[in-house]
């Protein structure tokens, strides 16, 4: 007699589901088409930013390529969320906020959070305030963190238009512009920039067109070859090379601008000149009309008085009249953002200097008065006991100026 033992098989372990927006984001990540796109819209980007950030128009250039990275970064994924405008638009601007803020918090110096804070907001207050009294700025704080601004926000828009409406004419045009006024304003040489941007641009435009053509042929079941995105590519490449080398080639001839450019240009720049008192210290390497001296009559270089008249200054308000004193002033440097001196070196003056410069002026060496100068204190705040001390004071002249040194006294 044979034996048998029936036993119940063992029940098959539940699956898990994997979440719909897991597998499109694994299926973005894994298609070599999306990353094509992305190279061409990283070149296109960064043409850009890297040649504004090597042009040096500003002694603290902002992090702009890092801003137009992380933008970018940030509208591939917001556009392939599958999120409606209405909330992909207002996360995007929040976290431009974020990254603007923090990259602020960088550029305003060293200390604590609480600190950087504090600086933030006396700098942006004095801003202000300059802006509203019709006051100079010498300050590039704020200006940088409105181009940092702007640069999120044109990234953001040419990400946008590319991968959600798949439209690279939209985005192609903040690059473009800010191209454009860069040369038109500032007048850096951005001839490698401009080129690769075309480049760039054009290889896009075409790109798009052929990823809605293949939307279009996926809809209707129609089959293309799977390397038609290379070979596109390759075509476009010597179409636009093709176009270079034409205009490039092609006789400038003595063309005279069209009106309508001209007078573009000439609202540009009229533009420039209510702006360029709040934007800080800017290297302009063109002559635009932006410095508007009023009643100030600046000279470059070294002045030599000698018996020739100089100049010639005419009141035109009738009713100033008698003695006018005319007040002098010497930089070093001169910027968008008013006058600015150069180094300095900390000194001490001798203590022999009077007596050394009445001597001078007595025999004509030095043309001439002594002027006493009294400094009183009328409070000091110490800890511990006020007693008498002796402080020298200190000076500050231009780096290899001649020194000198002097020690007074006073009561603290």
């Amino acid at each position: 007699m044979a034996e048998f033992e029936w036993t119940r098989p063992a029940a098959p372990a539940a699956t898990r589901a994997v979440p719909q927006w897991l597998k499109r984001l694994t299926a973005r990540l894994t298609d070599w088409e999306d990353w094509l796109t992305l190279v061409l819209a990283f070149g296109a980007t960064m043409s850009v930013s890297l040649g504004l950030e090597q042009s040096g128009w500003s002694d603290e250039m902002p992090p702009i390529t890092l801003v137009a990275v992380l933008a970018l970064v940030a509208s591939l994924l917001i556009a392939r969320s599958g999120l409606s405008i209405f909330a992909a638009w207002p996360i995007a601007v929040l976290t431009g906020l974020l990254v603007v803020f923090w990259q602020t918090l960088e550029m305003v110096g060293p200390g604590d959070f609480e600190q950087r804070l504090d600086a933030i907001y006396t700098r942006f207050d004095t801003w202000f305030d300059l802006a509203v009294h019709g006051g100079v700025s010498n300050d590039s704080l704020p200006f940088n963190v409105l181009v940092l601004g702007l640069t999120w926000l044109g990234v953001f828009i040419f990400g946008w238009s590319v991968y959600r409406w798949q439209n690279a004419w939209i985005g192609l045009i903040p690059g473009g512009l800010t191209l454009f006024l860069d040369m038109a304003l500032v007048g850096d040489n951005l001839e490698g920039s401009v080129l690769l941007y075309m480049l760039f641009g054009f290889l896009l435009v075409m790109r798009t067109n052929l990823m809605t053509r293949m939307a279009v042929w996926r809809r209707e079941g129609t089959t293309y070859p799977s390397l038609i995105s290379l070979s596109f590519l390759n075509f476009s490449t010597w179409a636009l090379l093709f176009l270079i080398v034409t205009a490039w080639i092609l006789p400038v001839g003595p063309f005279t601008t069209p009106g309508p450019v001209d007078a573009m240009v000439g609202q540009i720049e009229e533009v420039g000149v209510n702006f360029v008192r709040l934007s800080g210290p800017l290297h302009v390497k063109r002559v635009v009309p932006v410095h508007n001296f009023t009643g100030v009559l600046p000279f470059q270089g070294s002045i030599d008085l000698g018996n020739r008249q100089l100049m010639t200054v005419r009141v035109n308000d009738l009713g100033v009249s008698g003695e006018i004193r005319l007040r002098g002033a010497v930089y070093d440097e001169y910027s968008g953002g008013g006058w600015k001196a150069g180094g300095r070196t900390p000194v001490d003056l001798p203590a022999y200097i009077e007596e050394s410069l009445k001597a001078d002026i007595n025999s004509g060496a030095v043309k001439g008065q002594v002027i006493q100068l009294t400094i009183t204190v009328d409070r000091n705040s110490v800890v511990g006991s006020v007693r008498r001390v002796t402080r020298r004071f200190s000076f500050r002249l231009r780096t290899a100026a001649r020194v000198r040194r002097t020690r007074r006294s006073f009561r603290g």
